[in-house]
C-alpha cells in the first residue's frame, strides 16, 4: 500500500511537472480500474454504462485528489 500512497502524493503534487502527475495518476487508474469496473458492473449490469461510470469516477477523483488527506486511504476514498 506504500506504493499507492506514493502514487497519490505524486499525482496530487501541484509543484510536480504535469507529466509526472499524469503518469502517477495513470498508474493509479491501472491499479484500480478492474476493481472499479467490477464494482460498477455488479450494480449497473451493463458493461458500457459501467465503463462510463468508472471513467467519470476517475475524472472526479483526479479533480478532487488534493482533498484526500491520507494518501494510503485512496482505495476507500475512491470507492465513495
Amino acid at each position: 500500500m506504500h506504493e499507492i500512497a506514493e502514487l497519490v502524493i505524486n499525482a496530487s503534487n501541484g509543484r510536480a511537472k504535469k507529466e509526472t502527475r499524469q503518469e502517477a495518476f495513470a498508474q493509479l487508474v491501472s491499479e484500480f480500474y478492474e476493481t472499479a469496473f467490477g464494482w460498477a458492473y455488479s450494480r449497473l449490469r451493463d458493461a458500457d454504462v459501467a465503463q462510463d461510470a468508472v471513467q467519470d469516477a476517475f475524472v472526479v477523483a483526479y479533480q478532487q485528489l488534493h482533498q484526500l488527506n491520507e494518501p494510503q486511504a485512496f482505495a476507500g476514498w475512491f470507492k465513495q
